[in-house]
């Protein structure tokens, strides 16, 4: 009788639990949260806060993949992703680079096996690059900036020799091309005479041309082009190599890197001299005889912070993003000390050439550095829009 009254006892006390108001909302709780165990175990025990995750973009293998992520470097993400880098494969920004905001890309260039062919010459290397012109001198060919670089498909593989993906050099043709007295080596893809001078706008009705305009162009003819109706001079003018600037976290600040060489261009530029008097001279014509080559130069942007900078600047609330170009900006003008007084009386980590603004801003300025951070931050804001652009105002004047 006992045993029964005690479970007639236990039967009450469950009936009345399961009607209890917050049976239910306990019971989710605890399926959420085993569930969320099991996910955190399953993907190697790592969560993303709100706080310190990064949305990254992974580009391998053409296809992308975006996900958050708690990874201090493109490295350590990619042995949490299981992403194997072999030898050859190319890796941008650098396996060292920081991530240190949103939006960050990364790509994987797979190494693969080319062929290059130049003429009856075959190289077979093993490379990553996607530029056939990069590729081309990779295998160790010298290109010349009008020669060109097609990608095809071998039609028989055994019987080409060819491994791998197939580039052609298509090499311009070495022609001296003498204009109205000056001599001028090019180098072209025109069939004849005629396409030649029409490829570099020479108008043939008021000139004399030889060989005929119909004659087809072969290595290292000589063409005439005179004029025995006018007095005319040309003059041979060196083309600025152009040149592209592209940041690069996984430099060191303040190096640079060749990414891609180039090279000056030529031209010839025609004048009309007047017969009566020889100082006016009217340009006539502009021929470009060597297409200017634009050299890619890679500018580091990699700082590695520690200690009291870094420390600064996060009790100043800058984003990790701009540190690069904080530390350049200080370094440069206070080398980091906030008590820096110049010579001529500018104050402070970013020298305030105008003392009292800094100082009724942070009266203890030359102990508070977090203070002169948070000032000098809404200077570069107000004034650049951000300290990347204060960064790149400093590069061309040297101040701010």
């Amino acid at each position: 009788m006992a045993k029964t009254r005690r479970f007639e006892r236990h039967k009450k006390r469950i009936h009345r639990l399961k009607k209890h108001p917050f049976v239910v909302p306990v019971l989710t709780l605890l399926v959420l949260f085993f569930i969320t165990l099991v996910g955190f175990v399953s993907f190697n025990a790592t969560t993303i806060g709100p706080a310190d995750a990064r949305v990254v973009h992974v580009f391998v293998d053409g296809k992308e993949t975006t996900l958050p992520t708690r990874a201090a470097t493109v490295g350590e993400l990619l042995d949490k992703l299981g992403v194997d880098i072999n030898e050859g494969d190319v890796v941008e920004p650098g396996l060292d680079a920081q991530i240190l905001e949103d939006d960050y890309t990364v790509n994987i260039y797979r190494a693969r096996p080319v062929t290059v062919v130049d003429g009856e010459k075959k190289t077979t290397i093993l490379s990553a690059q996607q530029s056939p012109r990069a590729l081309a001198r990779e295998a160790g060919i010298t290109l010349y900036p009008e020669d060109e670089v097609a990608v095809s498909v071998p039609d028989d593989v055994l019987k080409e020799g060819v491994v791998g993906e197939k580039f052609t050099v298509d090499r311009a043709v070495p022609v001296k091309l003498v204009l109205f007295g000056q001599p001028v080596d090019i180098r072209t893809h025109a069939q004849t005479v005629g396409e030649l001078l029409q490829d570099k706008d020479i108008d043939t009705s008021q000139v004399t041309v030889l060989p005929p305009l119909d004659t087809p162009i072969t290595p290292n003819a000589v063409i005439f082009v005179t004029s025995p109706d006018k007095n005319i001079i040309t003059v041979e003018e060196e083309i600025p190599m152009p040149i592209e600037t592209v940041d690069d976290p996984s430099l060191a600040a303040g190096t640079t890197q060749i990414r891609e060489a180039g090279s000056p261009g030529k031209k010839v530029v025609i004048y009309e001299v007047d017969k009566t008097d020889p100082a006016i001279k009217t340009p006539l014509q502009e021929i470009i005889a060597q297409t200017p080559v634009k050299q890619v130069v890679a500018r580091g942007t990699k700082v590695t912070l520690t200690g009291s900078k870094a420390d600064w600047m996060a009790a100043a609330g800058i984003n990790p993003s701009q540190y690069v170009y904080v530390d350049y900006i200080i370094g440069r003008e206070s080398g980091w000390n906030p008590a820096s007084v110049s010579a001529n009386r500018c104050i402070g980590l970013g020298q305030r050439c105008n003392p009292q603004i800094l100082i009724s801003a942070c009266p203890n300025w030359q102990s508070d550095p977090v203070c002169q951070l948070q000032h000098f931050t809404a200077y570069a804001e107000g004034r650049y829009g951000s300290w990347q652009g204060a960064y790149s105002f400093w590069q061309t004047n040297h101040w701010w």
